[in-house]
This record gives C-alpha cells, structure tokens and sequence, in this order.
C-alpha cells in the first residue's frame, strides 16, 4: 500500500468533483504501462475528450497521478481499475476510490473522520461549507494545518471538500448538503480490513481504526460490518473479551482483490 499522507494542502480544489473522469482514465489504462506514459498520452490524445487541455493537465497530475499513481507506484491504480472492470458494483468502486482519495488528500481525512462523523454522531444530518472552513481554521489554531489560508481560499475548500464527499456518495443535495443513505458492501470492508492488516495493524487496532469513520462507522457499527464481510468469507473473524482475532483468507490485499474480481467475472 502507498504511504499516506499526512500533508493538509489546497489540492482538494483541483478535482472535486473528478470521480467519473479518472474512472474513465483508469479504464484506459493499460496495466503494465508506465505511469508517466500513460499520464503524457491522457493529455496529449486528450482521452477524456469533453474537457479543456487545463482541465485535463488538473485532472490527469493533481488527481488520477496524485490518488491512484502516487510516486509513480501503480497501486491502488489496478486494484480500482480491476474492480470496475470486473463489473462490480458502482458503489464498491466508488467507496474504494474515496478510501485512496481520503489516503491522499489528509484535509479530507480529517473532514471526514472528525467533522462528518461528529456531526453524525451528535444526531446532525447536514452539513454546510462554513461548518468546513470553521473546522479548517480550528485545525490551524491546533497547529494540525501550517498554512494559513485566506477567506476565498477557505470558502474553496469547503465548497471543495463538500462536492467530494457529494461526489463518492456520502453527501446529497447543493446548497445544503447532507449525508446520504448509503449502504457500505462487505467487498469495501475487506479490503479496508487487507489494507489495514498490510500496514501491520494488530486485530485490534483495525477494528478499532479511524479510517472506518470515513463510512461513518462507530466502533460497534465497524465490527459489525467486519463480522458480515466475515460471513461472506473474506476472512475468519473472531472477539473474545478484549481479543481480536482475524484469519486471513488471502496473504495480502492484492491476492484479495484477485480474489472477489474473480468471483465477480
């Protein structure tokens, strides 16, 4: 798995709503191509063809290379263009390209793990972009974001962050937006499990890890998710007091997505 990152930047404003044109670019690329190639030949044959070349440079460099090419490593950029290729359903490859997403951007992280999962937790179904910035700028008082940001930049990335998060489906509406019902596929926890496990968490570390706020799961909602993906035999899971234990069905995240693209084909 890519490192993540930990760097609270601007980037959000290049692609927030991007999600169905680097879908599209994954489609395109050809596993086995080199990254760079593959980024050079997006612009130049203009492959997404509906959109200006400024457009395309945002997309292909500060998006597609940033969240699924990053460094130049082809991961997760195979493992989201196997599952939509596989013809799993949308919601299973919109959640993984969020996970990496949110891996990416850290500012949409810590939106999503501490700002729409505390509202969701306080029983609040909605969210404005001044709630966004307000956050921003007690991260910044923190001293968890070094930069500091205008007021038009700030209103940028909250209306940036917000369209994200409408984009991958956990937000509807546009002025005020809120969260969406939306149901959280036992393929999506596995490899949030495998991703997990690959980065040498114990059992009980990824049970209890934040990143499953970023589907707005407590604790208990989490191991209960972790439990149905059990069920569906992705890996043995097992609580006993304060023992966790898992059984891995598959050695790593790539065998595992192997895995459930060949049972989906």
């Amino acid at each position: 798995m890519p490192p993540r990152s930990t760097e609270v930047n601007a980037n959000l404003t290049k692609g927030a709503a991007g999600s169905a044109d680097v879908l599209q670019l994954l489609r395109l690329w050809r596993e086995g191509e080199p990254p760079a190639d593959f980024q050079r030949r997006a612009i130049d044959e203009n492959l997404l063809g509906k959109v200006s070349r400024s457009r395309a440079h945002d997309l292909v460099k500060q998006v597609l290379a940033r969240r699924y090419f990053p460094e130049g490593a082809t991961q997760p950029a195979a493992h989201v263009a196997r599952l939509a290729a596989a013809g799993l359903p949308r919601e299973v490859v919109l959640e993984v390209m969020y996970y990496h997403t949110t891996r990416a951007e850290h500012l949409l992280y810590l939106v999503g793990t501490e700002l729409l999962y505390g509202l969701r937790e306080q029983g609040i179904d909605s969210i404005t972009t001044t709630d966004v910035v307000r956050f921003v700028r007690r991260l910044h008082s923190e001293g968890r974001v070094p930069a500091t940001y205008s007021a038009a930049v700030l209103e940028k990335l909250g209306q940036a962050a917000l369209t994200t998060l409408r984009d991958f489906g956990l937000l509807e509406g546009k002025i005020r937006k809120r969260i969406a019902p939306f149901r959280i596929p036992h393929e999506v926890v596995g490899y949030i499990a495998y991703a997990l496990r690959d980065e040498g968490h114990t059992a009980k570390r990824i049970v209890e890890h934040e990143d499953w706020r970023l589907l707005l799961l407590s604790p208990r909602a989490a191991e209960d998710a972790i439990l149905d993906a059990a069920a569906h035999g992705h890996f043995t899971y097992s609580a006993a007091g304060d023992i966790r234990r898992f059984d891995w069905r598959y050695p790593d995240l790539d065998a595992y997505v192997h895995a459930i693209v060949e049972a989906a084909s």
